[in-house]
């Protein structure tokens, strides 16, 4: 829906007419989210001109995003109904019809949005390729890569100027598979528009499938240098089988361009994505020491906050969040983002009172992250010992998204130990087994297959996330809390004492987690956290 109302706005132009001023104000209102001032300023133009069709689009636009889909419609109808030879140079008919397809597919009514956009081809004439393009976009979106390879084709034809409309073209046949062909297209077109980044990205994607990841990285890094905007997933895919050869070349780059801090952040990402969090943090602190932490850009910040938070380091993670959530005061979306991520380092650290907080900040600011949301509220709760609060929070995040295996795990849990509710708790359990099928790092499936009596194949899942990830300590405390919670204190205790030495430091989690409460009276246990509190306490001061 966003890029329809940005795409209908770089339409639009200003008009000499006595209504100038006023679409300016709603063009600029549209632009900054506020919906309302642009409904405001158009029903005020159209008061006086209820043919004007600018000003009709613009409230669609405005109303579409607010959800009054049926006002919306009825002025879009009204503005291809009332469309004038005059209104060519603000927005054209083919415009119209896209838009309404825009509207459509909002809706969900894809037939009638591709029949809208079928229109808008048929009426482009010499802008025909726009429209052509706008379609093929459509198609890709819905994996119809051989209608949008036509398209894409009948685009470049119409205006072969635009390089950009023969990179998707080839972009289109790498995605059927065809990837010699449309290796030699995109080879051509870095060789004979080297500044185009969108060529340098999918050339490397090429490499990215033929797994020649060096020569990927090489060709991505071409890409980042020009790119304004950037998707980082096929590099850092690639960095992940050529770890070493990344970072040397990210280092190489640095030196080419020594001011450019924006490398300090690419190597953090590579450096973080393959758990090099320690590493990670040193591009990322240079940055801050040249730049200040109140001039640094969200995506450092973030950056930062995760670092810190995957090495649970919880009070610095906390620290970056909160300047988050201030920078983003305007954005109720993303400031209700950070709320969340910093409701969900609280309830690592057992600050339920605070997660809880945050938690009712973000559904009272927007129901954006409901689902979140009331899962996170639900831990606080579970945290604060509020059993049958969290019950309900867990049901409300269900009631959004029914296919979270973690919300149906927790409730599963309080339904059978807190209300003695097995047959409610059974189908938790096993709606897990349904939803968790493969051994991922997020797997919560051994817990439910020991909660429904499995415990053999809860032991083997659990063996088999510690072979696929046997380098992270966080999976043999993990280990720990399974064999706890299965009564076999000797076996948690011996992965307990592995994941606390191969560096997990997380102490209070064993401290609040209710799973452990097998193991807290045992002076092994309590002399074992001790020590490590004494050495995460060396460790902070070194």
């Amino acid at each position: 829906m966003k890029r329809f109302i940005y795409f209908f706005a770089a339409c639009l132009l200003a008009f000499n007419v006595v209504a100038q001023t006023k679409i300016e104000l709603a063009l600029e209102a549209l632009n900054s989210g506020d919906d309302a001032t642009v409904v405001q300023y158009t029903t005020e133009i159209l008061a006086e001109q209820p043919k004007n069709t600018p000003a009709l689009t613009l409230r669609a636009s405005a109303n579409s995003r607010l959800g009054n889909f049926d006002a919306a419609f009825s002025d879009i109808n009204a503005a291809i109904k009332h469309w004038r030879k005059k209104y060519e140079a603000e927005v054209t008919l083919s415009d119209l019809y896209l838009t309404r397809s825009y509207l459509y597919v909002a809706i969900g009514d894809e037939a009638a949005a591709l029949a809208d956009m079928d229109v808008a081809v048929k009426k482009g004439g010499r802008n025909a390729a726009e429209y052509y393009d706008k379609r093929a976009d459509f198609y890709v979106e819905r994996d119809f890569y051989d209608l949008a390879e036509a398209d894409y084709h009948m685009a470049a034809k119409k205006n072969p100027y635009n390089v950009d409309y023969q990179v998707k073209e080839g972009l289109a046949i790498l995605l059927q598979g065809r990837v010699e062909e449309a290796e030699k297209r995109l080879e051509k077109l870095v060789k004979f528009y080297p500044l185009n980044a969108e060529a340098q990205r999918w050339y490397a994607y090429v490499f990215y499938l033929k797994e020649d990841y060096k020569s990927s990285i090489d060709q991505y890094i071409k890409y980042m240098a020009m790119a304004d905007q950037m998707d980082l997933t096929v590099f850092i895919e690639s960095s992940k089988q050529e770890f070493d050869y990344a970072i040397d070349a990210i280092t190489a780059q640095m030196k080419l361009e020594n001011d450019d801090y924006f490398w300090d952040y690419i190597r953090a990402r590579v450096y973080r994505e393959n758990r090099h969090f320690v590493e990670a943090l040193t591009d990322l602190k240079r940055i801050e020491e040249h730049l200040g932490v109140e001039t640094l850009e969200t995506f450092v910040l973030e950056e930062m906050a995760v670092n810190y938070e995957q090495l649970e380091e919880f009070p610095q993670s906390i620290y970056y969040y909160s300047i988050l959530i201030v920078q983003n005061e305007e954005n109720s979306v993303a400031e209700v983002y950070y709320n969340l991520k910093r409701a969900n380092v609280y309830c690592y650290m057992g600050e339920a009172d605070k997660a809880l907080e945050d938690c009712e900040k973000a559904l009272r600011t927007s129901m954006d992250y409901a689902p979140w949301a009331y899962y996170l509220k639900g831990r606080a709760e579970e945290l604060k010992k509020e059993y049958e609060a969290a019950i309900l929070d867990y049901t409300q995040s269900l009631a959004y998204v029914e296919n979270n295996q973690y919300a149906h795990l927790k409730r599963g849990k309080l339904y059978l130990m807190y209300r003695q509710d097995t047959v409610s708790a059974m189908q938790d359990f096993e709606r897990v087994l349904e939803l968790d099928t493969v051994v991922v790092s997020s797997s919560c499936r051994h817990y439910a297959l020991m909660y429904l009596g499995r415990t053999a194949e809860a032991k083997a899942w659990m063996a088999d996330i510690l072979e696929r990830y046997s380098d992270r300590p966080v999976h043999y405390c993990d280990a720990a809390c399974l064999y706890a919670c299965m009564g076999e204190a000797e076996e948690a205790m011996k992965y307990l004492r592995q994941g606390l030495e191969m560096g997990y430091r997380n102490l209070r989690h064993f401290e609040i987690d209710s799973d452990f409460d097998s193991l807290r009276d045992r002076p092994d246990f309590k002399e074992l956290i001790n020590t490590y509190k004494q050495k995460a306490s060396e460790e902070k001061r070194n």
